[in-house]
């Protein structure tokens, strides 16, 4: 992406975290990886299995990623401030639902609901096991002024919709939580 500073020259320090983790010796960055497909639901799918554009498998047969590491001896765990019912979310909750523990934040229509709503989530993992956990945010979606908590904008004016600025301030909560 464009806008994040940890991958580009973007004027604006978006992605102060990932940017930090770039030095260190312990953690992997992948400057370029890209989506096979700009659908997001379409490209999990893809992402999570061995479906993909270069073989003929099906998604709702192929291995995911939670398969395998089930297989490798891990807990495994999912935890999403996504929808898991509808034609957008289902595919994705199956695999989902896969996992040892499976969790979905609260969802009540006309509430915004923010990623940091997931970090309690993160205390029921014992750290003495070993743990494969996927977390699957809001993230930067549209309507991006709804994807970070008013106090928490670093680059526009609170509440203001502005595209571009709301649009970084959500990458900037992203990289935040």
């Amino acid at each position: 992406d464009y806008n994040m500073s940890a991958f580009c020259d973007y004027p604006l320090n978006t992605t102060p975290w990932l940017r930090n983790k770039k030095n260190d010796d312990n953690f992997i960055l992948f400057p370029h990886a890209y989506s096979t497909i700009p659908h997001t639901v379409s490209a999990l799918e893809r992402a999570l299995t061995e479906f993909n554009q270069y073989n003929d498998k099906q998604f709702y047969t192929s291995c995911s990623v939670r398969d395998i590491a089930h297989k490798a001896g891990y807990n495994t765990y999912w935890y999403s401030n996504q929808g898991h019912l509808g034609c957008a979310d289902t595919p994705v909750t199956l695999v989902a639902n896969t996992s040892n523990v499976a969790k979905w934040t609260k969802q009540e229509l006309n509430q915004v609901q923010y990623d940091e709503s997931l970090l309690p989530y993160l205390d029921e993992l014992n750290p003495e096991k070993n743990n494969f956990l996927i977390v699957h945010l809001k993230g930067n979606h549209f309507n991006f002024l709804n994807r970070f908590p008013e106090s928490f904008t670093k680059f526009g004016t609170p509440g203001k919709y502005d595209l571009e600025v709301n649009y970084a301030d959500s990458i900037a909560y992203t990289d935040y939580i």
